[in-house]
């Protein structure tokens, strides 16, 4: 693969993973203001195909078998956001129903 190929589809990528992220943020902060009734459908999907794509992009990157390669601006992002989905995910996983069943009165 050309070099100048290989810089255009990082700087697709780089673009793309910033415009899903950002709608993602969005769609659940409306969601959670209760503007979009419909986000939570959508959002199942926008999610997933953010754990998806991260998980299969650290997998490609950073895996033993290929050469060195520099860490870029790309690679800072989509592991940071593969830190706060992990975060996100624990959260919303353990720590919100155990929250919410704590301060639901009981009958």
């Amino acid at each position: 693969m050309s070099i100048n190929i290989r810089k255009n589809i990082h700087k697709v990528q780089h673009i793309l993973f910033d415009y899903v992220i950002i709608l993602s943020y969005i769609i659940y902060f409306l969601a959670a203001l209760g503007i979009l009734a419909w986000a939570p459908k959508y959002l199942y999907w926008i999610d997933l195909f953010i754990k998806v794509y991260v998980s299969i992009f650290l997998i490609w990157r950073f895996n033993p078998f290929r050469p060195f390669v520099p860490f870029t601006n790309l690679d800072k992002k989509v592991v940071f956001s593969s830190g706060m989905i992990l975060l996100t995910n624990i959260c919303i996983t353990y720590l919100l129903p155990k929250a919410i069943a704590l301060f639901t009165p009981k009958k």
